[in-house]
This record gives structure tokens, sequence and C-alpha cells, in this order.
């Protein structure tokens, strides 16, 4: 399996973002949110171990990366982002903050209006319907509005970046190998 190469990486991952960001933002247009810099947008992710096993990739430095882009494209269009973490109880130590703090910190903050997103899975689930909407219901007081955003599930620009995607590598494998530079016979299997 080939690795993309790190200017790949860095472009895809700065696409995504755009295409999570303009899904966001497309959302809050089709409900007619006028004034978006009065709400927050929470961006829910599946949390992650943080202190894995040596040699576990948990993915955490990859969604970083991604979610920092995110960020900075809607941060201009609302009036806070925070993220806020999904996670499960074993393991190890999580991801924060978890997505009741993330709304407890919002509140804070001064808003009571809320975009949520669950930006890091790509189609809704049961975790994206009923685990934020439950930490959203629990809020006491209840917030004054929230706006759910879905996930990108059939998005056409969303399917257009994985076709992408897949091209590269199929280009990146479809490439012939260079040729051997052994007199030797080389069996079949090994080519």
């Amino acid at each position: 399996m080939t690795m993309c190469s790190l200017a790949r990486c860095s472009f895809t991952e700065q696409r995504l973002a755009e295409v999570l960001a303009e899904h966001v933002l497309a959302s809050t247009r089709q409900a007619e949110i006028s004034d978006l810099r009065r709400w927050a947008i929470l961006l829910a992710a599946h949390g992650t171990v943080v202190d894995a096993m040596p040699g576990v990739d948990s993915g955490l430095l990859q969604f970083g990366r991604v979610l920092h882009r995110i960020k900075a494209l809607l941060r201009p269009h609302a009036g806070l982002v925070r993220v806020g973490w999904l996670n499960h109880t074993r393991g190890g130590r999580w991801t924060s903050p978890a997505v009741a703090d993330a709304l407890k910190l919002v509140r804070e903050r001064g808003y009571e209006r809320v975009v949520y997103f669950p930006w890091g899975f790509t189609t809704d689930n049961a975790e994206t319907a009923l685990e934020g909407r439950i930490a959203l219901a629990d809020m006491s007081p209840p917030l004054e509005k929230v706006h759910y955003v879905t996930c990108l599930n059939t998005s056409p620009a969303f399917v257009a970046l994985l076709a992408d995607r897949v091209l590269d590598h199929v280009a990146d494998i479809s490439e012939p190998p260079p040729p051997l530079q052994s007199s030797r016979a080389v069996p079949a299997f090994t080519r």
C-alpha cells in the first residue's frame, strides 16, 4: 500500500476541511440562520484514547490537522467554534473536552444558540443521532436554539473528494515497478 506524499495529504486535508465547512455553512443558510455570529458551532467527533499503546496510531494527529483547518474556515462566520468529543469510557485517557463539557464552555462564553455538527463522522449513525442530542437535551436550562447539521452522508462534494482519492491511489499502484537490477531469475510470485 502506498502512502500519499505529505503535500498531497495536506491538500486532501485542506479540501476535506473546505467540504466540511461549506456543508455547515450551507446547512445554516438553508435553515435561514441570519446572524451566525450570535451562534456557537460545536464540532463533534468520535473521541479516541490519547495515551494509546506504543505502535497504535489513534489517528488523533490527522484529526487534529483537519480540525484546525475547519475551525479556521468557520471562525470568520460564527461567534465561537469549539470541538466536543463523543468518548467511550475504557482503554485509557480519552480526548477532551467531551461534548457535555464543551457545551458548558459554550454557555460560559455566553452562547445560547448552537450549531451542532458531528464532523468526525461521514455518515449519520446512532452516535451522531443520539449521543450528541442527549448531551444537548441534558443542558439545564435548555439552550435557546439548536441547529443540527447532518453528517456528510452522500454530499456530492464529499463523494467527489473520495473518488479523487481513489483515483490518486489507483494511479500510484498502477505505475509499473522499476526494472529488476539482478541477472538472476525472479520467481513469478515476487514480481
